[in-house]
């Protein structure tokens, strides 16, 4: 929950002939409450008078305004894995956006292809599917992969919190020879990073 100027909206849902990606930015009234509007993401039971995105996902304590050229929408080739490319820029160099990414059913983000992110996302389960949301301060760009749940899998094989950590590895198995004439001399170690 917080107080943003921009959502900038990803609605993706795949059929049989591909995915379809639904882009949206949308502004909050820049005369009122300083510009900015409450956004809740949260579950739970909200008090009347929200305003509601995305499938449900995404409420707003004012109506937004959807800028020009929007909605963008995009269709790809159907695959078992999908990038996802997406950037904006606000009027305002520092103004807040929130990015709310809702990803098809049963699609899970992949650390291991190229990542951009501006800052740690915000993963939770809606249904069948997955929201990520950045909040950011200016423009800012977001690249991963998402790639489909095996059949019999689920979210709970995933920690939520971590899915679009990149792993690092700890450790590195290093090996040196030296050649000193007839006499030839390896070390092997390890190397923590």
């Amino acid at each position: 929950m917080g107080y943003f100027a921009y959502a900038y909206i990803l609605e993706a849902e795949e059929d049989d002939t591909g995915l379809s990606m639904r882009r949206s930015v949308y502004e909050a009234d820049l005369n009122s409450s300083g510009g900015r509007a409450l956004f809740s993401w949260d579950r739970g039971e909200r008090p009347d008078g929200m305003f509601e995105y995305a499938n449900g996902s995404l409420f707003s304590s004012q109506e937004l305004k959807l800028l020009p050229g929007y909605p963008l929408n995009l269709h790809l080739a159907r695959d078992d894995e999908y990038s996802i490319e997406e950037g904006f820029w606000p009027r305002g160099e520092n103004d807040p956006v929130l990015y709310h990414l809702l990803l098809p059913p049963r699609f899970v983000p992949r650390p291991d292809k190229p990542l951009l992110q501006p800052s740690s996302p915000n993963v939770s389960q809606w249904g069948d599917r997955l929201v990520v949301s950045y909040g950011v301060r200016g423009g800012t760009d977001i690249r991963f992969s998402i790639a489909r749940l095996a059949e019999q899998g689920g979210f709970g094989d995933y920690d939520l919190g971590r899915v679009l950590v990149a792993s690092k590895s700890t450790s590195a198995k290093v090996e040196v020879e030296i050649n000193l004439g007839l006499l030839k001399v390896k070390f092997a170690g390890a190397d923590s990073k």
